[in-house]
């Protein structure tokens, strides 16, 4: 099942893009927001967001900017809202991971819920039957056998969320670097 698929008789999910600044993740905002997916709401220096929006023709009229002035403050703005109830889900945007880690991770930001918190990518490959989920890449790097369990955990619920009822799990040991 793809993500699409996975997705498409719920309403869009307001989203935090962070530091939406660069027409790469624009576009994928802009085909989410299209198929209904999500309801953006954009991080970043809104002049730069501006021209990108531009450059892609996208009349992203309706959708909220909230100017920061660089990545940290852009992750630490859409943390906050998250936490605070105004945003469902972030999304990483144009920022390294350790920046947008920081601001997730950080107490103030009112999104710690006691569980083990891992970091996944979601893809689906073009000429590939179903999709991939490569998790903790860039989190827990160096997980022990408790960690690896709830990783494990978190990935196989995403699964099932997504409609698959049977994930074929396989650990490897890779970074993001």
């Amino acid at each position: 099942t793809s993500l699409l698929d996975a997705v498409r008789d719920r309403p869009p999910v307001r989203t935090g893009v962070v530091n939406a600044v660069s027409n790469v993740v624009l576009e994928s905002v802009r085909d989410a927001s299209k198929a209904g997916v999500v309801e953006p709401v954009l991080y970043g220096d809104r002049a730069k967001i501006a021209d990108g929006l531009s450059a892609l023709g996208w009349d992203a009229q309706g959708t909220e900017i909230v100017d920061a002035p660089d990545e940290g403050a852009a992750a630490t703005m859409a943390a906050r809202d998250a936490g605070q109830g105004n945003l469902a889900a972030l999304m990483k945007g144009h920022v390294h991971t350790d920046t947008f880690m920081r601001a997730v991770l950080n107490r103030d930001a009112g999104l710690r819920t006691g569980r083990r918190l891992s970091h996944i990518f979601h893809m689906t490959v073009p000429g590939r039957q179903g999709s991939l989920i490569i998790s903790d890449a860039a989190l827990n790097t160096h997980p022990d056998i408790e960690t690896k369990k709830a990783i494990i955990n978190n990935v196989v619920a995403l699964s099932h969320a997504l409609g698959n009822a049977r994930p074929r799990i396989a650990l490897l040991s890779a970074t993001e670097e």
